[in-house]
């Protein structure tokens, strides 16, 4: 495993650091016959490359600067639940709320998935089993949409809908597939997970995380 100070830098960086994760994770029980995947975020910020463009900020820095462009706080006309994508310079930024965190990840989702195709009435027709850990939860944000990622690069399926359990150190999830094909599309779909502005945290109101990802 790459020590904490090394980085993926450039498009062989994002190579190799596809490949580390194959290696980490190379046996994938749900595609040959069934069974729970689970996948360990061992080194926080490592498999997510930082995105040369922009520079790198604490965490509490992010927050207040967030809190005062109010981009942070949920979309009291929206509900206690959603997500809205957010104007980003040839990226992709969704930021998502919810009462709870692991409602707040699968909104997250939501509206990943929902800012390049349109998911309305899709029915998942099958469903992948994951346990994803992590030591924050942040990280476990990372892999959770790097799974959404993966899926639709090597299988071409994408998650129409999604649940989420606690679990200790992390969550379980069961993605409910469908085949991306088949779904009209509407906006260029995600390459990768960055940590730009990367947040997930819990407020008076719940819970709120924004994540950005390259398209």
């Amino acid at each position: 495993m790459p020590h904490e100070s090394e980085q993926w830098p450039g498009e062989a960086g994002d190579r190799d650091r596809q490949e580390h994760s194959r290696r980490q994770n190379p046996a994938r029980p749900d595609q040959a016959g069934g069974g729970v995947r689970e996948n360990v975020f061992h080194a926080p910020r490592v498999r997510s490359r930082p995105d040369p463009r922009y520079p790198t900020r604490g965490a509490a820095t992010i927050q207040r600067a967030r809190e005062r462009q109010g981009l942070m706080r949920p979309d009291a006309a929206a509900g206690r639940s959603g997500y809205r994508t957010v104007p980003h310079t040839a990226d992709l930024r969704v930021e998502a709320w919810a009462p709870t965190r692991e409602e707040c990840l699968a909104q997250a989702v939501r509206g990943v998935c929902a800012s390049f195709l349109d998911v309305t009435g899709a029915v998942g027709t099958h469903p992948r089993d994951i346990v994803l850990r992590a030591d924050r939860d942040e990280d476990v944000l990372v892999l959770l949409l790097e799974e959404v990622v993966y899926r639709l690069d090597t299988q071409g399926e994408v998650p129409v809908d999604v649940e989420l359990a606690p679990v200790d150190g992390g969550v379980r999830a069961v993605l409910h597939m469908a085949e991306a094909g088949s779904l009209p599309v509407t906006g260029a779909a995600p390459k990768a997970v960055t940590l730009h502005d990367l947040a997930m945290v819990r407020g008076p109101q719940g819970w709120t995380c924004s994540v950005t990802l390259d398209v």
